[in-house]
């Protein structure tokens, strides 16, 4: 019933916010069954908020009722995932990829002068290279995988699922996985999706541009109609700059009318520089 709608998480325990409610990536080292909660929740849209214990009770009271129940281990097992395959592959497509080859070359015997590289992606990675390390033949970058770029793609497919957007989709990649391009690649990836293209917040309208203030009254009149009321018109003539108003009641709002209007108005308060309407089309 939840799964596709927005919805507010309540909870009595305040160190949830921190771990659930924020864009952070959770650290690498977390205990593994947060783990598993953060990425189950990643399919969901919700907004999680603190509720004191002693206004609780309506939710706390079903694991008060219950008198007999087995718990479960703090830690128990629900998937066994073979990760020993996928890190030898990475191992292997490393050494054979060119760039990152010379990368970890570079990191076992030494880094040549900055102004001897010529390749423009090296220079960033000599520019980290107190970050990164080796690591049974992969590169990491801090506590993070350098992927090789035969498998970027495959990355951020499984980064994407749940489709989680921009930002978080960034945060979890910045807590497992490393290369030069992957957040410019993450925000193309996510605006080419479908998916998120059809529930992403339409752009800010662009500010509206003020008229520029008159040097003086009666300088530009905006005139409109209003009604009908009651079968009468006004018409409408607001001076910019003092913001004196003129009104006057008619039964016709014909160009004929309108005119004979405005000449009355003039007549009595002088010719404006500039008139402004919203250019309607009454006979």
């Amino acid at each position: 019933m939840i799964f596709g709608r927005k919805f507010h998480l309540q909870t009595d325990h305040a160190p949830l916010l921190r771990i659930f409610g924020s864009l952070k990536a959770i650290p690498v080292n977390t205990a593994n069954r947060l783990q598993r909660w953060a990425l189950t929740l990643l399919l969901y849209d919700f907004v999680i908020e603190h509720v004191p214990t002693h206004k609780f009770g309506h939710a706390d009271v079903l694991s008060r009722l219950i008198d007999n129940h087995a718990k479960p281990e703090e830690d128990y097992v629900i998937a066994c995932l073979i990760l020993e395959e996928d890190i030898r592959v990475v191992e292997r497509d490393s050494q054979s990829d060119p760039k990152l080859q010379k990368v970890y070359r570079y990191l076992q015997d030494g880094w040549p002068q900055k102004c001897t590289i010529a390749d423009a992606e090296l220079l960033r990675y000599h520019g980290c290279q107190e970050s990164l390390s080796t690591v049974d033949g992969c590169i990491l970058f801090g506590e993070r995988l350098v992927i090789p770029e035969k498998h970027r793609g495959r990355c951020l497919r499984q980064l994407h699922q749940g489709h989680p957007g921009i930002k978080l989709k960034k945060a979890i990649a910045r807590s497992v996985v490393y290369w030069l391009s992957l957040d410019d690649e993450i925000v193309a990836y996510v605006n080419s999706c479908k998916h998120c293209a059809s529930v992403v917040k339409s752009p800010p309208h662009s500010p509206p541009v003020p008229w520029p203030k008159p040097t003086g009254p009666w300088k530009r009149v905006h005139i409109d109609y209003a009604g009908p009321i009651d079968r009468d018109y006004f018409l409408l003539a607001v001076d910019a700059y003092s913001k004196w108003t003129e009104i006057v009641q008619t039964r016709r709002i014909t160009s004929a009318a309108t005119i004979s209007i405005l000449r009355s108005l003039f007549a009595r308060l002088g010719m404006p520089e500039v008139v402004v309407s919203d250019n309607p089309t009454n006979n």
